[in-house]
């Protein structure tokens, strides 16, 4: 077995092949951890090859990977039963799957470029040694600064390549306009009108038409663009499942999953699984996070400000 340095945690790296296992030794290098990588299987029971318990578990599950979805499944349950960090690298097409195998505290990774998986890495490394034990208002920060510092890598590498300055792209990484959910009730203004799925839809239709005339990064705010298409399905008797929910956010998907995990883990929204398919689960509002919210936007629309 190779032997590491003694001042670095441990990650296993599970079904390593192709061309994104191939570099990810190196990023977890960069990210401060001593890497080992254990194939696409794995004795999780109690395998005595170790001589130190890993810290971190990362599973590399895309489609020309091939890992099998048990052993996916049996390195989430050895993480969640040994307090390991987990992560989960995907690709959009098994992003559903993904979020099924995955513990709910797990970050999934959806086609990161470096910088995103870098980051991931020394996010779970901090967590491992406590030093990620943010307050509410902290995380929200910290959450911010770190999108930033990742999209501006992807601009860096776009000037680099001759890409220009926005890389190309449409959307970005950092929710600079998120401020949280509302604090309490709403006021409406004088009796405000029946809330349609229509209504909602149209306000996100408008939010998008923001994009064709202004840089996306001036608007974008992925919580509220969930939240909105979270209401306008609930409305429609809709279930939503993790792939749809972020592409109505309008951000990377990796950026979106780490939204949906914050306000998961706030109570605004809730995982359901899908009754007819173990396999895939859905996103909803939480029952108060629906009813503070269908008194927020038929206020807005009952005093006639624009409700984009």
């Amino acid at each position: 077995m190779e032997m590491f340095p003694e001042n670095k945690p441990l990650a296993l790296l599970m079904g390593m092949r192709g061309a994104q296992g191939d570099r990810l030794p190196a990023l977890a290098d960069m990210a401060g951890w001593r890497s080992l990588d254990i194939g696409a299987s794995f004795d999780w029971p109690g395998d005595h090859a170790l001589l130190t318990p890993p810290e971190l578990i990362l599973c590399l599950f895309q489609s020309e990977t091939e890992t099998p979805e048990r052993e996916i499944a049996r390195a989430a349950q050895y993480a969640a039963d040994h307090g390991t960090a987990f992560i989960l690298w995907t690709d959009f097409a098994r992003l559903d799957l993904a979020a099924a195998l995955a513990p709910e505290d797990a970050d999934i990774l959806v086609d990161p470029d470096p910088a995103e998986a870098v980051f991931a890495l020394t996010r779970a490394r901090a967590k491992t040694r406590g030093s990620a034990r943010e307050d509410r208002g902290e995380s929200r920060e910290l959450m911010r600064l770190s999108d930033e510092l990742v999209d501006m890598a992807r601009r860096v590498a776009a000037l680099t390549q001759g890409g220009g300055s926005d890389g190309g792209g449409k959307v970005r990484a950092d929710p600079l306009a998120y401020r949280g959910a509302p604090g309490g009730g709403t006021t409406a203004l004088g009796k405000p009108p029946a809330l349609k799925a229509a209504t909602i839809r149209e306000m996100i239709r408008l939010r998008r038409m923001r994009e064709d005339m202004f840089e996306s990064d001036l608007f974008a705010d992925p919580a509220w663009d969930m939240l909105l298409d979270l209401m306008a399905s609930r409305l429609e008797d809709k279930p939503v499942s993790v792939s749809s929910l972020c592409i109505a956010s309008a951000v990377p998907p990796t950026t979106a999953l780490r939204w949906i995990k914050l306000m998961t883990d706030r109570g605004l929204l809730e995982r359901r699984a899908d009754t007819a398919d173990a396999r895939r689960i859905f996103i909803a509002l939480s029952d108060e996070t629906a009813a503070r919210l269908q008194g927020l936007l038929a206020a807005m629309i009952g005093s006639k400000t624009p409700a984009v």
